[in-house]
């Protein structure tokens, strides 16, 4: 029997994965098992790099839902049989004699933590010790990479599963505080970083709003656990675990059933106990889906073959749903804003033993441009969409294509249901002009409509000059860069663009090199300049060009495919109205002030086919499209204050904001952040 169990969770890295695999089936201690854990990832999963690999010692999980790495760690330790657990991340590589030389070091512990070799982004290799336990004071203390003895991490209650970032640093320092761990200096695991990865993405990286929340909770935790240290393995498992959630418990205790099942060799899914839904009329009386909507839904799967399916409205169709998770491997997420309906859906699944094949979320609804929708993130490579809800009375449907849109792979289709009543068919109408096709089917029951949404054509910015300022964030510029390029086809390539690396740094060189194809110029400050200072610099370059529209962009703004034809609309506002200085770019849900920066007074909006204007509006700086023929008026400035009182001077006045907009924030800690905004 294996003696150590390796835990793999895996997503968005196809590229490293079989580096990560072969180091462990490599290693010179071959009594292990090595699972691979898909964290949800349809778009691009491990499998493919894994394919020749024959190697029993390898085993495969895919998750239905992508619920983070502690939660994919979770369920490999519950699942673990052997007396040693540790983790192996799917970007990194362990040398040869790595799980040897900590077994060999064991010496009664039951922890042993390792220095590691860290392979920067900027091609620097650096090592990374562990740090002692000292004062107590809360602080990063090691990586999880090191040996667990799988009694004493589960008595401690292990990977919190409702953690998506920081709690390796609660567990080591645990295990230090206890005097349970063994240290090494020699580095026996090389950490590589990439962009896009936990420490580096815009949503989870170290300067990510989500990792300082984490860290906050963790700093409030780490008291109780260093106190509960003293008294043993109990004690330290209340305060680490009284913040697991029963749902959590009961998704990893699913999750776990399916692995333990694997490790035994059994691959073949568990014969239900029940019919097939689609065939159990039963199921479909009292519910909002019929059963031949249920039959039409079911032919969509069978023809379409979804990896991932988005559920608005969840019910009996959930069922149907989830036997498709369990038997193709595929993710269900399914939405649901009343927790009544939520609970019901949740009993209905524990009750055919599919609990853990859908990811069954309670996501309030929200206000958006187009109408109210799930106030919840969802994944992009959406390939099928069946909306069933918001209900009418609780504002309809309508805001089913805006907000699925951007999720949606390009072959998606989209399943309406009701589609014959009055909210449907005006919610129809609309999706139909705004370039959607739509197949009205014919079942024996209630009406359906099928949608597909119209891809994004390619952008003519011919007459426009895009100046970006970037400067020591890298990973928001990349992902900046990439949603424009997806959401706008052709804008990059067609417009004059102009990139000034404020800082000089390397990292966002690299990301600017990537795109050097279509930077017309690209200039660096080393010694980095006051905002004001480099967008000045910009608005001057700008001018140069004689291109007629200045489309200004700061590196921590994302592009949403909200509103096809957005830069055509915005450049037909300036065209046509000669009172509009401005265009505002930002999406309608961004927060903005509601009162002038110069005037103090309330804004005054007023409606306008497909935007708002206001005759007295304060100057923004980005994102937003002027007449390049107004720079001069307004620039150079020592920052946005001077530039708007400039413009306010010059008689520009009147600004007009797209609806719904294009670009949302991604940064943190900006002044927009901090300022009184209105919803």
């Amino acid at each position: 029997m294996a003696t150590v169990t390796v835990s793999m969770p895996y997503h968005g890295c196809p590229d490293t994965v079989r580096r990560a695999v072969d180091a462990v089936l490599g290693q010179t201690h071959t009594d292990l098992v090595c699972v691979v854990v898909n964290d949800g990832d349809t778009a691009a999963p491990p499998w493919p790099a894994l394919a020749d690999i024959t190697d029993e010692r390898l085993v495969r999980l895919d998750l239905p839902a992508q619920r983070g790495r502690y939660f994919a760690d979770a369920v490999t330790l519950a699942a673990c049989r052997t007396e040693w657990w540790t983790i192996h991340d799917a970007d990194d590589r362990a040398a040869p004699g790595w799980l040897a030389t900590m077994l060999a070091a064991v010496d009664g512990a039951d922890v042993v933590l390792t220095s590691q070799t860290v392979h920067q982004l900027n091609g620097k290799t650096v090592t990374e010790k562990v740090r002692p336990w000292a004062d107590g004071a809360y602080r990063h203390h090691a990586h999880m990479a090191g040996l667990w003895r799988t009694s004493f991490l589960t008595a401690l209650g292990g990977p919190h599963p409702g953690y998506r970032v920081g709690w390796d640093t609660m567990l080591t320092g645990t295990a230090l505080a206890m005097g349970r761990a063994v240290v090494l200096d020699d580095p026996l695991y090389e950490r590589h970083r990439r962009r896009g990865s936990l420490t580096n993405a815009p949503s989870t990286g170290v300067r990510s709003p989500l990792r300082k929340e984490t860290t906050a909770r963790l700093r409030s935790t780490w008291p109780a656990m260093t106190k509960a240290a003293d008294d043993g393995e109990a004690a330290v498992r209340t305060v680490l675990t009284a913040a697991v959630s029963a749902e959590d418990r009961e998704h990893v205790a699913a999750d776990a059933g399916r692995l333990v099942a694997l490790l035994d060799g059994d691959t073949t899914p568990s014969a239900a106990s029940e019919p097939p839904a689609v065939e159990d009329a039963g199921l479909w009386s009292g519910w909002a889906l019929d059963q031949p909507g249920a039959q039409a839904v079911a032919k969509l799967l069978a023809e379409h073959s979804p990896q991932l399916v988005v559920e608005a409205g969840s019910g009996s169709s959930t069922v149907l749903l989830a036997e498709y998770a369990r038997d193709r491997g595929a993710t269900v997420i399914s939405l649901e804003h009343q927790r009544r309906h939520r609970d019901a859906t949740a009993k209905l699944l524990a009750g055919r033993g599919l609990a853990g094949y859908v990811d069954l979320r309670l996501a309030p609804l929200r206000r958006t441009p187009a109408g109210p929708w799930y106030d919840t993130a969802l994944p992009d490579g959406i390939g099928l969409a069946l909306v069933d809800g918001p209900p009418e009375g609780d504002g309809g449907r309508a805001a089913a294509l805006a907000n699925l849109s951007p999720h949606l792979a390009a072959d998606a289709v989209l399943l309406l249901d009701d589609a014959g009543r009055p909210g449907e068919r005006a919610a129809l109408t609309a999706w139909e002009r705004s370039g959607a096709v739509v197949e009205h089917l014919s079942t024996d029951g209630k009406p359906m409509a099928l949608v597909r949404a119209r891809a994004p054509g390619r952008v003519d910015a011919s007459e426009v000059v895009l100046t970006l300022l970037t400067g020591d964030r890298p990973e928001l510029l990349a992902d900046t860069l990439a949603a424009l390029r997806e959401s706008s086809p052709g804008l990059l390539e067609s417009a004059h663009v102009i990139a000034l690396d404020n800082g000089a740094d390397p990292d966002s060189g690299a990301v600017l090199d990537e795109y050097a194809d279509v930077l017309d110029v690209r200039e660096n400050l080393p010694d980095r300049a006051a905002i004001g200072e480099a967008t000045s610099h910009l608005a001057a370059a700008a001018a140069a060009t004689g291109r007629p529209y200045w489309l200004h962009l700061e590196d921590d703004w994302r592009a949403l495919a909200d509103h096809p034809g957005w830069l055509d609309a915005a450049r037909t506002i300036l065209n046509q109205q000669p009172e509009v200085y401005q265009v505002r770019l930002r999406h309608d849900s961004e927060q903005v002030l509601a009162w002038h920066m110069r005037t103090k007074a309330r804004l005054r909006w007023k409606a306008r086919d497909g935007w708002r204007f206001a005759p007295e509006a304060h100057l923004t700086t980005n994102p937003n499209l002027t007449r390049a023929a107004d720079i001069a008026a307004v620039w150079p400035a020592g920052g946005e204050g001077e530039a708007q009182g400039r413009a306010h001077g010059a008689g520009l006045r009147g600004v007009a904001q797209l609806v719904p907009g294009v670009f949302v924030h991604t940064g943190a800690g900006s002044r927009r952040a901090v300022t009184k905004c209105r919803p």
